[in-house]
Protein backbone atom coordinates (compact mmCIF):
# COMPACT_ATOMS: atom_id res chain seq x y z
CA UNK A 1 0.00 0.00 0.00
CA UNK A 2 1.30 3.47 -0.28
CA UNK A 3 3.35 4.92 2.79
CA UNK A 4 0.80 6.18 5.69
CA UNK A 5 -2.40 4.29 4.07
CA UNK A 6 -3.97 1.01 6.03
CA UNK A 7 -5.34 -1.38 4.02
CA UNK A 8 -9.23 -1.64 3.65
CA UNK A 9 -10.25 -5.01 5.50
CA UNK A 10 -14.34 -4.89 5.20
CA UNK A 11 -16.43 -8.14 6.20
CA UNK A 12 -16.51 -9.68 3.48
CA UNK A 13 -12.49 -10.01 3.55
CA UNK A 14 -13.27 -12.16 6.56
CA UNK A 15 -12.88 -15.53 4.23
CA UNK A 16 -9.77 -14.28 2.56
CA UNK A 17 -7.01 -12.86 4.72
CA UNK A 18 -4.46 -13.73 2.65
CA UNK A 19 -2.36 -11.11 1.62
CA UNK A 20 0.98 -10.09 2.63
CA UNK A 21 0.69 -6.36 3.29
CA UNK A 22 -1.15 -5.30 5.73
CA UNK A 23 -1.75 -8.89 7.09
CA UNK A 24 -1.53 -7.81 10.96
CA UNK A 25 -3.74 -4.54 10.66
CA UNK A 26 -6.24 -6.81 8.81
CA UNK A 27 -6.36 -9.50 11.57
CA UNK A 28 -6.48 -6.73 14.08
CA UNK A 29 -9.96 -5.37 12.06
CA UNK A 30 -11.09 -8.49 11.97
CA UNK A 31 -10.83 -9.25 15.50
CA UNK A 32 -12.44 -5.89 16.09
CA UNK A 33 -15.13 -6.28 13.45
CA UNK A 34 -15.80 -9.81 15.19
CA UNK A 35 -15.95 -8.72 18.74
CA UNK A 36 -18.02 -5.61 17.89
CA UNK A 37 -20.38 -7.90 15.99
CA UNK A 38 -20.42 -11.11 17.91
CA UNK A 39 -20.24 -10.63 21.40
CA UNK A 40 -21.41 -7.45 23.02
CA UNK A 41 -24.51 -7.07 21.09
CA UNK A 42 -26.50 -4.94 23.69
CA UNK A 43 -28.06 -3.56 20.81
CA UNK A 44 -31.61 -3.52 23.06
CA UNK A 45 -30.89 -2.90 26.37
CA UNK A 46 -32.43 -0.05 26.93
CA UNK A 47 -35.95 1.01 25.98
CA UNK A 48 -37.52 4.24 25.43
CA UNK A 49 -41.68 4.51 26.11
CA UNK A 50 -43.73 7.22 27.17
CA UNK A 51 -45.53 9.62 25.61
CA UNK A 52 -46.40 14.17 26.57
CA UNK A 53 -49.36 13.79 28.30
CA UNK A 54 -49.94 17.71 28.93
CA UNK A 55 -48.60 17.50 32.52
CA UNK A 56 -45.93 19.92 31.88
CA UNK A 57 -43.40 17.43 34.31
CA UNK A 58 -40.63 18.52 32.17
CA UNK A 59 -40.66 21.28 30.44
CA UNK A 60 -40.36 21.22 25.98
CA UNK A 61 -39.97 17.19 26.83
CA UNK A 62 -42.39 14.69 27.33
CA UNK A 63 -42.87 12.17 30.34
CA UNK A 64 -40.39 9.31 29.39
CA UNK A 65 -40.01 5.89 31.04
CA UNK A 66 -36.38 4.59 30.51
CA UNK A 67 -35.52 0.87 30.87
CA UNK A 68 -32.40 -0.13 31.46
CA UNK A 69 -31.74 -4.07 31.08
CA UNK A 70 -27.88 -3.51 32.08
CA UNK A 71 -28.41 -1.70 35.13
CA UNK A 72 -27.75 -4.45 37.81
CA UNK A 73 -30.41 -4.96 38.91
CA UNK A 74 -32.76 -3.34 35.65
CA UNK A 75 -34.34 -0.06 36.16
CA UNK A 76 -37.40 1.65 35.15
CA UNK A 77 -36.90 5.21 35.40
CA UNK A 78 -38.88 8.38 34.80
CA UNK A 79 -37.09 10.55 32.57
CA UNK A 80 -37.64 13.85 30.11
CA UNK A 81 -37.81 12.20 26.27
CA UNK A 82 -37.70 14.25 22.84
CA UNK A 83 -41.35 13.24 21.46
CA UNK A 84 -43.50 11.03 21.76
CA UNK A 85 -42.55 7.42 21.44
CA UNK A 86 -45.72 5.93 19.95
CA UNK A 87 -43.79 3.96 17.55
CA UNK A 88 -39.76 3.64 16.74
CA UNK A 89 -36.58 2.26 18.25
CA UNK A 90 -33.77 2.71 20.46
CA UNK A 91 -30.19 1.67 19.88
CA UNK A 92 -27.84 0.96 22.41
CA UNK A 93 -23.84 0.70 22.66
CA UNK A 94 -22.93 -3.12 21.96
CA UNK A 95 -20.59 -3.64 24.68
CA UNK A 96 -21.81 -0.88 27.56
CA UNK A 97 -25.83 -1.16 26.81
CA UNK A 98 -25.85 2.22 27.19
CA UNK A 99 -28.29 4.89 25.07
CA UNK A 100 -26.80 5.63 22.10
CA UNK A 101 -29.92 7.16 19.73
CA UNK A 102 -33.73 6.78 18.84
CA UNK A 103 -35.83 7.73 16.78
CA UNK A 104 -40.07 7.94 16.24
CA UNK A 105 -40.08 8.57 12.68
CA UNK A 106 -39.73 12.52 12.98
CA UNK A 107 -36.20 13.00 13.75
CA UNK A 108 -33.14 11.16 15.10
CA UNK A 109 -32.51 11.58 18.77
CA UNK A 110 -29.14 11.13 20.50
CA UNK A 111 -28.20 10.27 23.67
CA UNK A 112 -28.66 13.90 24.98
CA UNK A 113 -32.59 13.82 24.27
CA UNK A 114 -31.92 16.59 21.26
CA UNK A 115 -31.73 16.53 17.72
CA UNK A 116 -28.60 14.43 16.30
CA UNK A 117 -26.58 16.18 13.48
CA UNK A 118 -28.26 16.20 10.31
CA UNK A 119 -31.39 14.39 12.45
CA UNK A 120 -34.20 16.06 11.50
CA UNK A 121 -36.75 15.61 8.57
CA UNK A 122 -37.08 12.04 8.84
CA UNK A 123 -39.93 10.79 6.36
CA UNK A 124 -40.37 14.34 4.56
CA UNK A 125 -43.82 15.34 3.25
CA UNK A 126 -47.20 16.33 3.97
CA UNK A 127 -47.60 13.63 7.13
CA UNK A 128 -44.50 14.57 8.68
CA UNK A 129 -45.49 18.13 8.53
CA UNK A 130 -48.49 17.53 10.03
CA UNK A 131 -47.81 15.42 12.46
CA UNK A 132 -44.23 15.53 13.53
CA UNK A 133 -44.98 19.33 15.05
CA UNK A 134 -42.17 21.16 16.96
CA UNK A 135 -42.20 20.16 20.74
CA UNK A 136 -42.85 16.39 22.56
CA UNK A 137 -46.25 15.64 20.73
CA UNK A 138 -44.69 15.21 17.73
CA UNK A 139 -44.83 11.54 16.45
CA UNK A 140 -44.85 9.84 13.29
CA UNK A 141 -48.30 7.93 12.19
CA UNK A 142 -46.80 4.30 12.19
CA UNK A 143 -45.69 1.73 14.63
CA UNK A 144 -43.96 -1.67 13.77
CA UNK A 145 -41.83 -0.41 10.95
CA UNK A 146 -38.68 1.71 12.15
CA UNK A 147 -35.87 -0.36 13.47
CA UNK A 148 -32.00 -0.17 13.13
CA UNK A 149 -29.26 -2.81 12.66
CA UNK A 150 -25.54 -2.32 12.48
CA UNK A 151 -24.22 -1.32 9.00
CA UNK A 152 -21.81 -4.52 8.28
CA UNK A 153 -18.73 -4.00 7.92
CA UNK A 154 -18.34 -0.28 9.06
CA UNK A 155 -18.08 -0.82 12.47
CA UNK A 156 -19.63 2.54 14.60
CA UNK A 157 -22.52 3.21 11.17
CA UNK A 158 -25.93 1.88 11.49
CA UNK A 159 -28.96 1.57 9.28
CA UNK A 160 -31.86 2.98 9.94
CA UNK A 161 -35.05 1.56 8.11
CA UNK A 162 -37.85 3.63 8.22
CA UNK A 163 -41.68 3.69 6.05
CA UNK A 164 -42.91 6.91 4.63
CA UNK A 165 -46.07 7.44 3.84
CA UNK A 166 -47.73 9.48 0.98
CA UNK A 167 -50.11 12.20 1.52
CA UNK A 168 -52.33 12.00 -1.63
CA UNK A 169 -52.83 8.34 -1.53
CA UNK A 170 -52.89 6.73 2.35
CA UNK A 171 -52.38 2.95 1.26
CA UNK A 172 -48.95 4.05 -0.96
CA UNK A 173 -45.81 4.17 1.41
CA UNK A 174 -42.55 4.03 0.53
CA UNK A 175 -39.41 1.95 1.95
CA UNK A 176 -36.69 4.41 2.77
CA UNK A 177 -33.17 3.64 4.92
CA UNK A 178 -30.62 6.39 6.70
CA UNK A 179 -27.38 5.73 7.79
CA UNK A 180 -26.08 7.08 11.43
CA UNK A 181 -22.24 7.14 11.74
CA UNK A 182 -21.60 7.25 15.50
CA UNK A 183 -17.91 8.37 15.31
CA UNK A 184 -19.35 11.92 14.40
CA UNK A 185 -19.74 14.22 16.93
CA UNK A 186 -17.56 12.95 19.71
CA UNK A 187 -19.98 9.72 19.94
CA UNK A 188 -23.23 11.60 19.73
CA UNK A 189 -23.29 10.87 16.15
CA UNK A 190 -24.69 12.38 12.76
CA UNK A 191 -27.10 11.18 10.05
CA UNK A 192 -24.84 11.04 7.04
CA UNK A 193 -27.65 9.56 4.69
CA UNK A 194 -31.35 10.37 5.26
CA UNK A 195 -34.29 9.04 3.73
CA UNK A 196 -33.04 6.99 0.62
CA UNK A 197 -35.25 5.15 -1.33
CA UNK A 198 -35.38 1.51 -1.48
CA UNK A 199 -38.94 0.93 -2.79
CA UNK A 200 -40.74 3.93 -4.04
CA UNK A 201 -44.49 4.85 -3.50
CA UNK A 202 -45.74 1.17 -3.69
CA UNK A 203 -48.78 -0.18 -2.29
CA UNK A 204 -47.37 -1.62 1.08
CA UNK A 205 -48.36 -3.25 4.14
CA UNK A 206 -48.72 -1.07 7.15
CA UNK A 207 -46.57 -2.89 9.66
CA UNK A 208 -44.63 -5.95 10.11
CA UNK A 209 -41.17 -4.54 10.01
CA UNK A 210 -38.38 -7.15 11.21
CA UNK A 211 -34.90 -8.86 9.79
CA UNK A 212 -32.91 -11.91 9.98
CA UNK A 213 -28.90 -12.81 9.65
CA UNK A 214 -28.04 -13.79 6.64
CA UNK A 215 -26.38 -17.18 6.97
CA UNK A 216 -23.54 -16.49 7.42
CA UNK A 217 -24.03 -13.83 10.05
CA UNK A 218 -22.48 -10.83 7.91
CA UNK A 219 -25.35 -9.04 6.87
CA UNK A 220 -29.16 -8.67 7.02
CA UNK A 221 -32.03 -9.98 5.12
CA UNK A 222 -35.38 -8.10 5.21
CA UNK A 223 -39.00 -8.78 4.50
CA UNK A 224 -41.24 -5.74 3.25
CA UNK A 225 -44.49 -7.12 2.37
CA UNK A 226 -47.05 -5.91 -0.16
CA UNK A 227 -50.75 -4.45 1.08
CA UNK A 228 -53.10 -7.21 1.04
CA UNK A 229 -51.05 -9.04 -2.05
CA UNK A 230 -49.04 -12.57 -1.38
CA UNK A 231 -45.58 -10.37 -2.37
CA UNK A 232 -42.65 -10.27 -0.54
CA UNK A 233 -39.71 -7.38 -1.71
CA UNK A 234 -36.60 -8.55 0.27
CA UNK A 235 -33.90 -6.30 0.88
CA UNK A 236 -30.38 -7.37 1.53
CA UNK A 237 -28.41 -4.91 3.49
CA UNK A 238 -24.25 -6.27 3.70
CA UNK A 239 -21.09 -4.41 3.26
CA UNK A 240 -22.04 -3.08 -0.40
CA UNK A 241 -25.17 -1.00 0.92
CA UNK A 242 -28.81 -2.15 1.48
CA UNK A 243 -31.02 -2.97 -2.01
CA UNK A 244 -33.74 -5.10 -3.40
CA UNK A 245 -32.19 -8.43 -3.78
CA UNK A 246 -35.64 -10.12 -5.22
CA UNK A 247 -39.60 -10.44 -5.20
CA UNK A 248 -41.39 -13.76 -4.12
CA UNK A 249 -44.97 -14.50 -4.64
CA UNK A 250 -46.05 -16.91 -1.89
CA UNK A 251 -48.84 -17.91 0.03
CA UNK A 252 -52.52 -16.74 -0.25
CA UNK A 253 -52.47 -13.08 0.72
CA UNK A 254 -50.41 -10.14 2.29
CA UNK A 255 -50.88 -7.98 5.77
CA UNK A 256 -53.32 -5.37 5.59
CA UNK A 257 -53.55 -3.69 8.41
CA UNK A 258 -52.20 -3.32 11.92
CA UNK A 259 -49.98 -6.31 12.77
CA UNK A 260 -46.32 -7.22 13.45
CA UNK A 261 -43.76 -10.01 12.08
CA UNK A 262 -40.69 -11.84 13.49
CA UNK A 263 -38.42 -14.58 12.97
CA UNK A 264 -37.85 -17.42 15.49
CA UNK A 265 -34.31 -17.42 17.65
CA UNK A 266 -32.82 -19.72 14.25
CA UNK A 267 -33.86 -17.50 11.55
CA UNK A 268 -35.26 -20.81 10.10
CA UNK A 269 -38.90 -19.64 10.83
CA UNK A 270 -41.03 -16.32 10.04
CA UNK A 271 -44.36 -15.41 10.77
CA UNK A 272 -46.37 -12.28 10.55
CA UNK A 273 -49.72 -11.69 12.35
CA UNK A 274 -52.84 -9.57 11.13
CA UNK A 275 -56.11 -8.88 12.69
CA UNK A 276 -57.67 -9.28 9.30
CA UNK A 277 -55.82 -11.80 7.40
CA UNK A 278 -54.53 -14.21 10.38
CA UNK A 279 -51.34 -15.71 11.12
CA UNK A 280 -49.30 -16.64 8.07
CA UNK A 281 -46.02 -18.49 8.66
CA UNK A 282 -43.27 -19.74 6.42
CA UNK A 283 -40.04 -21.82 6.71
CA UNK A 284 -37.12 -19.30 5.93
CA UNK A 285 -33.44 -20.35 3.68
CA UNK A 286 -30.84 -17.56 5.61
CA UNK A 287 -29.08 -18.17 2.27
CA UNK A 288 -30.90 -17.59 -0.16
CA UNK A 289 -33.63 -14.88 1.69
CA UNK A 290 -36.38 -17.02 0.39
CA UNK A 291 -39.88 -18.49 2.24
CA UNK A 292 -40.94 -21.85 1.87
CA UNK A 293 -44.34 -23.81 2.94
CA UNK A 294 -46.66 -21.05 3.50
CA UNK A 295 -49.48 -22.26 6.12
CA UNK A 296 -52.24 -20.04 8.01
CA UNK A 297 -54.59 -19.73 10.59
CA UNK A 298 -57.59 -17.41 10.92
CA UNK A 299 -58.28 -16.00 14.33
CA UNK A 300 -61.25 -14.90 15.06
CA UNK A 301 -60.98 -11.30 16.52
CA UNK A 302 -63.71 -9.02 16.42
CA UNK A 303 -63.41 -5.51 14.91
CA UNK A 304 -62.66 -2.50 15.37
CA UNK A 305 -59.22 -3.37 14.21
CA UNK A 306 -57.34 -0.08 14.79
CA UNK A 307 -55.75 -1.86 18.00
CA UNK A 308 -52.18 -3.06 17.25
CA UNK A 309 -51.35 -6.68 17.76
CA UNK A 310 -47.88 -8.21 18.55
CA UNK A 311 -46.01 -11.39 17.69
CA UNK A 312 -42.89 -12.84 20.02
CA UNK A 313 -41.30 -16.18 19.89
CA UNK A 314 -39.97 -17.86 22.76
CA UNK A 315 -36.09 -18.01 23.52
CA UNK A 316 -36.21 -21.91 22.46
CA UNK A 317 -38.02 -21.03 19.29
CA UNK A 318 -40.84 -23.47 19.78
CA UNK A 319 -44.02 -20.89 20.79
CA UNK A 320 -44.95 -17.72 19.09
CA UNK A 321 -46.99 -15.44 21.58
CA UNK A 322 -49.56 -13.71 19.85
CA UNK A 323 -51.46 -10.55 21.18
CA UNK A 324 -54.83 -10.38 19.57
CA UNK A 325 -56.16 -7.48 21.27
CA UNK A 326 -58.52 -8.80 25.15
CA UNK A 327 -56.65 -12.21 24.13
CA UNK A 328 -53.31 -13.66 24.34
CA UNK A 329 -52.63 -16.86 22.49
CA UNK A 330 -49.66 -19.53 22.12
CA UNK A 331 -48.80 -21.27 19.21
CA UNK A 332 -46.17 -24.17 17.82
CA UNK A 333 -45.55 -21.95 14.94
CA UNK A 334 -43.82 -24.77 13.04
CA UNK A 335 -46.25 -27.27 12.67
CA UNK A 336 -48.23 -28.27 9.69
CA UNK A 337 -51.66 -27.55 10.86
CA UNK A 338 -51.53 -24.48 13.18
CA UNK A 339 -54.90 -24.62 14.21
CA UNK A 340 -53.67 -27.87 16.42
CA UNK A 341 -51.07 -26.00 18.25
CA UNK A 342 -53.21 -22.79 19.08
CA UNK A 343 -53.38 -22.27 23.01
CA UNK A 344 -55.35 -19.55 24.48
CA UNK A 345 -53.49 -18.26 27.51
CA UNK A 346 -55.63 -15.42 28.84
CA UNK A 347 -57.89 -12.54 28.32
CA UNK A 348 -57.91 -8.86 29.53
CA UNK A 349 -60.74 -6.29 28.58
CA UNK A 350 -60.67 -4.03 31.63
CA UNK A 351 -62.68 -0.91 31.32
CA UNK A 352 -61.61 2.80 31.68
CA UNK A 353 -63.29 5.57 31.67
CA UNK A 354 -62.23 6.76 28.35
CA UNK A 355 -64.29 4.28 27.11
CA UNK A 356 -61.32 2.42 25.64
CA UNK A 357 -60.32 -0.96 27.21
CA UNK A 358 -56.95 -2.28 28.73
CA UNK A 359 -56.00 -4.76 26.25
CA UNK A 360 -53.27 -6.68 24.93
CA UNK A 361 -51.00 -4.77 22.01
CA UNK A 362 -47.76 -4.94 20.65
CA UNK A 363 -44.83 -7.46 22.32
CA UNK A 364 -41.08 -8.09 22.35
CA UNK A 365 -38.85 -10.09 23.93
CA UNK A 366 -36.54 -8.90 26.21
CA UNK A 367 -32.70 -9.29 27.15
CA UNK A 368 -34.07 -11.33 30.12
CA UNK A 369 -35.86 -14.01 28.05
CA UNK A 370 -39.33 -12.78 29.59
CA UNK A 371 -42.09 -11.53 26.87
CA UNK A 372 -43.27 -7.76 27.47
CA UNK A 373 -46.77 -6.73 26.17
CA UNK A 374 -48.31 -2.78 25.82
CA UNK A 375 -51.67 -2.23 26.31
CA UNK A 376 -54.10 -1.23 23.56
CA UNK A 377 -54.75 1.74 25.60
CA UNK A 378 -52.22 4.31 27.27
CA UNK A 379 -51.31 2.43 30.62
CA UNK A 380 -48.54 2.67 33.19
CA UNK A 381 -47.70 -0.78 33.06
CA UNK A 382 -46.30 -3.79 30.57
CA UNK A 383 -47.92 -7.19 31.08
CA UNK A 384 -45.21 -10.09 31.04
CA UNK A 385 -44.74 -13.70 29.95
CA UNK A 386 -41.87 -14.62 32.58
CA UNK A 387 -41.44 -18.20 31.03
CA UNK A 388 -42.18 -18.22 27.34
CA UNK A 389 -40.34 -21.45 26.98
CA UNK A 390 -42.92 -23.20 28.83
CA UNK A 391 -46.25 -24.67 27.34
CA UNK A 392 -49.66 -23.01 28.06
CA UNK A 393 -49.84 -20.98 30.85
CA UNK A 394 -47.32 -22.72 32.79
CA UNK A 395 -45.39 -19.56 30.72
CA UNK A 396 -46.33 -17.40 33.65
CA UNK A 397 -48.13 -14.67 32.06
CA UNK A 398 -48.57 -11.66 34.64
CA UNK A 399 -51.27 -9.01 33.78
CA UNK A 400 -50.20 -5.18 33.94
CA UNK A 401 -47.15 -6.67 36.04
CA UNK A 402 -44.05 -4.56 35.53
CA UNK A 403 -45.46 -0.56 36.37
CA UNK A 404 -43.95 2.24 34.62
CA UNK A 405 -43.14 5.83 36.44
CA UNK A 406 -45.61 7.27 33.46
CA UNK A 407 -48.19 5.80 31.16
CA UNK A 408 -47.00 4.22 27.83
CA UNK A 409 -48.20 4.97 24.43
CA UNK A 410 -50.55 2.27 23.06
CA UNK A 411 -48.79 -0.25 21.47
CA UNK A 412 -45.59 1.18 21.82
CA UNK A 413 -42.50 -0.64 22.49
CA UNK A 414 -38.97 -0.49 20.24
CA UNK A 415 -38.93 -3.04 17.21
CA UNK A 416 -35.58 -5.29 17.65
CA UNK A 417 -34.71 -7.94 15.25
CA UNK A 418 -32.74 -10.77 16.66
CA UNK A 419 -29.77 -9.14 17.20
CA UNK A 420 -27.96 -11.93 18.81
CA UNK A 421 -29.22 -14.73 16.46
CA UNK A 422 -26.62 -17.83 16.32
CA UNK A 423 -24.66 -16.92 19.62
CA UNK A 424 -25.36 -19.48 21.98
CA UNK A 425 -28.11 -16.91 23.86
CA UNK A 426 -30.40 -14.92 22.16
CA UNK A 427 -30.99 -13.65 25.61
CA UNK A 428 -29.60 -13.61 29.22
CA UNK A 429 -31.14 -15.73 31.75
CA UNK A 430 -29.02 -14.78 34.39
CA UNK A 431 -30.96 -11.10 34.26
CA UNK A 432 -32.66 -13.62 36.81
CA UNK A 433 -34.21 -10.39 39.50
CA UNK A 434 -35.08 -7.83 36.20
CA UNK A 435 -36.47 -5.49 38.65
CA UNK A 436 -36.57 -5.25 42.10
CA UNK A 437 -39.48 -7.19 43.38
CA UNK A 438 -41.80 -4.01 44.33
CA UNK A 439 -41.38 -3.33 40.39
CA UNK A 440 -43.88 -6.68 39.97
CA UNK A 441 -45.85 -6.47 42.69
CA UNK A 442 -46.60 -2.73 43.66
CA UNK A 443 -49.52 -1.53 41.83
CA UNK A 444 -49.41 1.59 39.79
CA UNK A 445 -49.34 5.07 41.62
CA UNK A 446 -52.11 7.76 41.50
CA UNK A 447 -51.75 9.14 37.95
CA UNK A 448 -51.43 12.14 36.47
CA UNK A 449 -49.84 13.54 38.99
CA UNK A 450 -49.52 16.85 39.43
CA UNK A 451 -53.35 16.60 38.37
CA UNK A 452 -55.55 19.37 36.95
CA UNK A 453 -58.84 17.49 38.44
CA UNK A 454 -58.88 14.12 37.63
CA UNK A 455 -56.77 11.62 39.18
CA UNK A 456 -56.69 7.77 38.50
CA UNK A 457 -56.58 4.76 41.09
CA UNK A 458 -55.19 1.78 39.61
CA UNK A 459 -57.81 -1.16 39.33
CA UNK A 460 -55.91 -3.47 41.37
CA UNK A 461 -56.04 -1.79 44.33
CA UNK A 462 -58.11 -2.54 47.09
CA UNK A 463 -58.89 -1.36 50.65
CA UNK A 464 -59.53 2.20 52.77
CA UNK A 465 -58.52 5.45 50.47
CA UNK A 466 -58.41 8.58 52.05
CA UNK A 467 -57.48 12.55 51.28
CA UNK A 468 -56.15 14.86 53.53
CA UNK A 469 -54.60 18.40 53.52
CA UNK A 470 -51.25 19.91 54.21
CA UNK A 471 -52.93 20.49 57.77
CA UNK A 472 -54.35 16.77 58.17
CA UNK A 473 -57.65 17.46 57.58
CA UNK A 474 -59.55 14.32 56.38
CA UNK A 475 -61.42 15.12 52.47
CA UNK A 476 -62.60 12.35 51.48
CA UNK A 477 -62.41 8.37 52.03
CA UNK A 478 -63.72 5.29 50.17
CA UNK A 479 -63.19 1.86 49.46
CA UNK A 480 -60.95 1.20 47.00
CA UNK A 481 -63.06 -2.15 45.16
CA UNK A 482 -60.57 -3.62 42.52
CA UNK A 483 -61.93 -1.48 39.48
CA UNK A 484 -60.50 1.73 38.40
CA UNK A 485 -61.50 4.69 40.71
CA UNK A 486 -61.56 7.94 39.32
CA UNK A 487 -61.46 11.07 41.70
CA UNK A 488 -62.58 13.75 41.30
CA UNK A 489 -60.24 17.00 42.73
CA UNK A 490 -61.78 20.08 40.65
CA UNK A 491 -63.03 21.91 43.48
CA UNK A 492 -59.95 21.89 45.36
CA UNK A 493 -57.98 24.88 45.55
CA UNK A 494 -54.24 24.58 44.29
CA UNK A 495 -51.72 22.83 46.43
CA UNK A 496 -50.59 19.39 47.80
CA UNK A 497 -52.66 16.99 49.01
CA UNK A 498 -51.85 13.39 50.99
CA UNK A 499 -53.55 10.23 49.23
CA UNK A 500 -53.19 7.29 51.41
CA UNK A 501 -53.91 3.47 50.61
CA UNK A 502 -54.81 1.03 53.51
CA UNK A 503 -54.49 -2.08 51.72
CA UNK A 504 -55.94 -5.54 52.86
CA UNK A 505 -52.80 -6.25 55.07
CA UNK A 506 -52.60 -2.86 57.11
CA UNK A 507 -50.26 -1.34 55.23
CA UNK A 508 -50.94 2.01 54.52
CA UNK A 509 -48.73 3.52 51.66
CA UNK A 510 -48.68 7.37 51.04
CA UNK A 511 -48.85 9.57 48.13
CA UNK A 512 -47.85 13.24 47.74
CA UNK A 513 -50.45 14.83 45.12
CA UNK A 514 -49.70 18.00 43.41
CA UNK A 515 -53.21 19.89 42.51
CA UNK A 516 -52.78 22.50 39.59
Amino acid sequence: TEEGRRPTCDLQDRKAMIVVSGVRWCLGAFLALWLADGVGQKYDYTWVLGYDYSLNTYPDKAEGSIIRFNDSPPSVTPYPIAYDMLGGTAISDPESGELLFYTNGCSVINARHEVMDNGENLNPGSWHIAYCIPGPRAYYPTSQVIFAVPYPGRQGRYVLFHRQKNGNDITKRSQLYSVIDMRANEGLGKVSEKNIPLISLADLAWNQATACKTADGTGWWVPVWSRVEPVCTMILLDSLGPRVHHKQTIGQEGPEINGAAAFDPSGRHYLWYDLRMGVHAYDFDRETGMFSRPRKLIINTPPPYSASVGVSISPNGRYAYLSARDTLYQLEHTLDDLASGLVMIDTMRIPTTYGIPITFSNSLLGPDCRIYITSGFAWAALSIIHHPDEKGKACGLEKLGLRLPFPNRNGSVPVYPMYRMDNEEICDPGISHVFPPGWYTHPVPPYPNPTSGHLYIDGRERGEVSLHDQAGRKLLTWDATGELSVLDLSSLGSGMYFLTLRRGDGRPVTYKIVKL
